[in-house]
């Protein structure tokens, strides 16, 4: 685990805790989406990442695939940091900035 992370792999602050299951209050998510019953694994990381296209373009943090590859090639690292994010209930807002481009069609080459 990268030593900026190690120390946030506690529950509640406690040092040498891990995850036991879901807070009572993500019940209501649970009920609408089965699929959040359990945490992430890393083999729905790895299929969610084979998805991927190789040449998308990146968005405003500049990652593309190939970094997240290189950097997590088990697909640990990102289902722990996902699973964080529901437990915490909280995406941070660095994640949600996207950038769209719209890109014009060539009347002339449409069907």
């Amino acid at each position: 685990m990268p030593r900026k992370l190690e120390n946030t792999s506690k529950v509640n602050g406690v040092p040498g805790t891990s995850f036991k299951g879901w807070d009572s209050s993500l019940a209501w998510i649970m009920s609408k989406n089965k699929c959040l019953e359990f945490p992430i694994s890393a083999k729905e990381v790895l299929l969610a990442r084979k998805r991927m296209k190789n040449d998308s373009a990146p968005g405003p943090d500049g990652i593309v695939k190939e970094d997240l590859t290189k950097w997590d090639p088990s697909g640990k690292l990102l289902a722990w940091i996902f699973n964080g994010f529901m437990v915490n209930q909280k995406i941070p807002a660095l994640l949600k900035l996207n950038r769209t481009t719209l890109i014009p069609k060539d009347k002339e080459k449409e069907p």
